[in-house]
């Protein structure tokens, strides 16, 4: 099963597919963005930076149903708005990002199935 409720989508866009293909491709470059972003502020140690990142990109995952990464989102931003357990942010990071990048992969795989 994948990350994204295409049932979600759907009522969100009201079945409307040039909708859902823009949700999409607005989906795709907000995680590109936040993947970045985040990646950047972890290796900077920014992070307030890293904070608003994670910030940024809980939105884009409700617009999909995806409501499994916010729990984890939200520890990742409080602590690092905080600087409460920097030390485990990575390890927490590397596991959040593998995600969105099964979401990036997701959500390529939608766009390619609304024109096929």
């Amino acid at each position: 099963m994948g990350l994204i409720s295409l049932e979600t989508l759907q009522n969100t866009c009201a079945g409307d597919r040039d909708m859902m293909e823009e949700m999409l491709k607005m989906g795709r470059l907000s995680v590109t963005t936040a993947l970045t972003d985040i990646d950047g502020a972890l290796a900077g140690g920014q992070w307030d930076l890293l904070a608003r990142a994670v910030h940024k990109v809980r939105p884009v995952l409700s617009y999909f149903g995806i409501g499994s990464l916010n729990d984890d989102l939200l520890v990742i931003e409080r602590n690092a708005r905080e600087r409460k357990d920097v030390a485990a942010l990575p390890a927490m990071i590397n596991a959040v990002t593998a995600r969105l990048k099964d979401l990036l992969l997701e959500l390529e795989q939608q766009l390619a199935g609304l024109h096929g």
